[in-house]
């Protein structure tokens, strides 16, 4: 989303050299992106005025605040895809999961609470309603908003 255009053969290659994996996934990572770039989110977000991707946090989670805490937590993170909407924030997390789309309802329930959290997290930071979260299973492209948001 940053570098529209940019060669994606490339970029996929010089990020797995840095992460040390083999560059024979070129082809994989690749498709994975196209997948993103070619979802009806990342059509929303392009059109939206305000988009921020991979954006790193980090607050203090009180135990008296809206993510509740047993003790005074430091949480760090880093939000996918977080883009405005006219009722508010848009939420995205990336999910690389290989899985059935049979699993999706699971995996959902798994990851939910991070994304609740992350929705949480920017609606404190911003001021501004959270009005979605979601995440997005590359494989088996799949878009799945979850519920309660903040």
């Amino acid at each position: 989303m940053r570098s529209p255009g940019v060669d994606l053969k490339r970029l996929a290659a010089s990020a797995l050299s840095d992460q040390g994996l083999a560059l024979d996934l070129v082809e994989t990572a690749v498709q994975t992106v196209q997948r993103v770039t070619e979802s009806a989110v990342w059509q929303r977000a392009t059109a939206s005025r305000q988009r921020l991707v991979e954006v790193p946090f980090q607050t203090l989670l009180a135990s008296d605040g809206p993510c509740k805490t047993e003790l005074p937590t430091l949480l760090r993170g880093v939000i996918d895809l977080v883009f405005l909407e006219g009722p508010g924030w848009v939420v995205v997390d990336y999910k690389t999961d290989r899985a059935l789309p049979a699993a999706v309802p699971k995996l959902t329930e798994h990851y939910s609470p991070q994304l609740r959290t992350y929705a949480q997290v920017w609606q404190a930071l911003t001021g501004r309603e959270v009005h979605e979260a979601a995440l997005f299973f590359t494989h088996p492209n799949c878009y799945m908003p979850v519920s309660p948001v903040p």
